[in-house]
């Protein structure tokens, strides 16, 4: 056995015989360990990849930790509902759970879409209404998700080590999605996961303040996740330091002084704190932490959002999460947002002087605080808007200045977006197929016209234009993670693969069973690999480490180096079988080659 690893790989398999089940999930058979059994704890988070659902509301049910002795523990103290499709950019901390030490073979997350809301976008960018099927086509209930180890690299929880383990929910590699008609979304019955740490995106705790020690500048938070009003989802320590960024009571801080006025709150105050994960010291390290009254569930209704349209001092944000006083949680509204001379504006990662509303304009991400008007709108007229940061991606259009031919703006497609009023005039408003970015004092030498570029920072105020946009970092294209996608009609191909060693691999696309699902999607910029080359080329990282799946038929089995994978690959194309689906993230080393960065699966069907 391997020793611990705090970094945990996992492979998510939609048990077929779960899915579309109306049965109550199973009861833990075992009791919860005895005092003097030793423990250790797994710090336990769910995210998601990008992709085309604007909401995936689920109730999840049941989270089960399963002991290779056979004993099962089940670390959700209630049932939670929740929206995958808004942890895309960041990971939810789950629950903290305490376990018994000892090696872990399986984990076992519930899901019950008695009440699910999914929501997808069709080529235009308008939100559809969509249900989840099973593979024949009839509505889901109830799925279980089932994540295994092998024997090689089991689970281990060990005293005094805490482990991070972040659950993926792919939803775009884990359903088939048809927007003819009624959209449908059909559950595949195998779903990825990534829990790879080497990537990690930030971590967000909800819960309640349990203590602050100042001395080592730490705080303690007892988990309250996704605004769950009760229930004991466990405790956890982060780390803060001179750049943590505060907002308590509604007023902003900065490093020690944040650190003071949230050691003044009561014990129980409600936090929303925002982390990044040190995988060096196992440590998370607070970027952001709102308190007090400037958290959700607090005195205010709050709206979290990207500005569509503004016309005068009215605001229309799309696809909103919306927390009202009263606890209830509504996800991907239309919400108008009513603002005046009055409303406090303030940025994240600007200073800490108070902006003005004419600072707000089109494709700015905002968390507003105000009241619930009786037509739905949002009165921040005595409120608070926070302007967050914005992300745009697309292709380079000219280089120096900078511009842009946007395919997402938020992760949505720009043609949502109203860009009337963004200039001093008609002429100068803002135009998604040229959209002009001020790229201030980063180097631009690595661009060239036509590159995919994901470029995260803030728009300039609105009637100020060009420039549209004020860069803070831009990732080129050897920097942008990059999806493939490739399927060939079944029974497959058993010749696809044209070389194979323990670096790489060569896959041929020139094959009459090649379907029309062969591209690479890179910031929301999708291209056809056969217009890149015949052959795409997978290489290792340089440590030859990552997440590798194959699926022979039904069976699923899991490598945790490429070297591994490749030799079972080859073995598998012996001409009985043919490959069938290849999907994964990459990043480009070449026009046709790349290097498999977190997570590739490749499915097999008999002949």
């Amino acid at each position: 056995m391997r020793p611990f690893r705090s970094t945990l790989s996992l492979l998510l398999i939609c048990a077929l015989a779960g899915c579309g089940s109306s049965s109550a999930p199973p009861e833990p058979t075992t009791p919860p360990p005895a005092p003097e059994e030793p423990t250790g704890m797994a710090i336990i988070g769910l995210t998601d990849a990008p992709g085309d659902f604007l909401s995936y509301q689920v109730d999840v049910t049941g989270l089960r930790f399963e002991r290779a002795n056979g004993a099962i523990f089940d670390v959700l103290p209630e049932t939670t509902t929740l929206d995958f499709a808004t942890y895309v950019e960041v990971t939810e901390l789950v629950t903290i759970a305490t376990l018994p030490s000892g090696v872990y073979n399986a984990v076992t997350l519930t899901l019950d879409y008695s009440n699910a809301n999914i929501v997808v976008e069709d080529l235009t960018g308008v939100a559809a209404a969509a249900t989840i099927v099973d593979d024949n086509g009839q509505p889901l209930t109830r799925a279980e998700l089932s994540v295994s180890f092998p024997d090689s690299d089991r689970f281990v929880i060990a005293p005094g080590v805490p482990s991070h383990v972040t659950l993926d929910f792919d939803l775009e590699a884990s359903h088939k999605v048809e927007l003819q008609g009624t959209p449908t979304a059909t559950l595949d019955s195998v779903l990825l996961a990534d829990t790879l740490l080497d990537f990690p995106k930030p971590r967000r705790a909800r819960g309640l303040l349990l203590d602050v020690d100042a001395p080592n500048s730490s705080v303690q938070l007892q988990v309250r996740p996704f605004f769950h009003p009760r229930g004991n989802f466990g405790e956890v320590s982060l780390i803060t330091d001179s750049a943590t960024e505060y907002e308590i009571d509604q007023m902003p801080y900065v490093g020690e002084q944040g650190l003071v006025a949230l050691d003044a709150l009561p014990e129980g105050s409600a936090l929303v704190v925002t982390a990044q994960y040190d995988k060096t010291a196992n440590q998370l390290v607070a970027e952001r932490i709102l308190a007090g009254t400037s958290v959700p569930w607090a005195d205010a209704d709050i709206a979290s959002g990207s500005v569509a349209a503004r016309n005068g001092d009215v605001l229309t944000l799309r696809g909103a999460t919306y927390v009202r006083k009263d606890m209830s949680v509504t996800y991907n509204q239309n919400i108008e947002v009513v603002l005046d001379a009055q409303t406090r504006i303030r940025q994240i990662g600007g200073d800490l002087q108070p902006l003005t509303a004419a600072d707000i304009s089109v494709g700015q991400r905002l968390t507003v605080l105000g009241d619930h008007n009786q037509d739905g709108s949002l009165n921040a007229t005595d409120g608070l808007v926070r302007i967050d940061y914005a992300t745009v991606s697309g292709e380079v259009a000219a280089v120096s200045p900078l511009r842009l031919e946007l395919s997402r703006y938020n992760g949505r497609r720009p043609e949502i977006f109203d860009f009337l009023g963004t200039g001093a005039d008609v002429a100068t408003d803002a135009d998604p197929s040229n959209y002009e970015v001020d790229t201030g004092s980063i180097d631009l030498a690595s661009l060239n016209i036509g590159d995919p570029v994901r470029i995260r920072g803030h728009v300039t105020p609105f009637g100020s234009a060009p420039q549209d946009f004020v860069a803070r970092t831009i990732a080129s294209v050897t920097e942008v993670a990059g999806r493939i996608r490739i399927r060939w009609q079944a029974p497959g191909v058993a010749d696809a693969v044209l070389a194979a060693d323990g670096q790489s691999l060569i896959i041929d696309l020139q094959s009459d069973a090649l379907t029309p699902i062969h591209y690479l999607t890179q910031s929301g910029v999708r291209r056809d690999l056969l217009d890149l080359g015949s052959t795409v080329s997978l290489a290792a990282t340089q440590s030859g480490a990552g997440v590798y799946a194959l699926r022979i038929d039904s069976q699923m089995t899991m490598y945790f180096d490429f070297a591994s994978f490749s030799a079972a690959l080859t073995e598998a194309l012996d001409g009985s079988r043919g490959l069938v689906a290849l999907r994964g993230d990459v990043i480009p080393d070449s026009a046709d080659a790349y290097v498999t960065r977190r997570l590739t699966a490749v499915v097999l069907s008999t002949t």
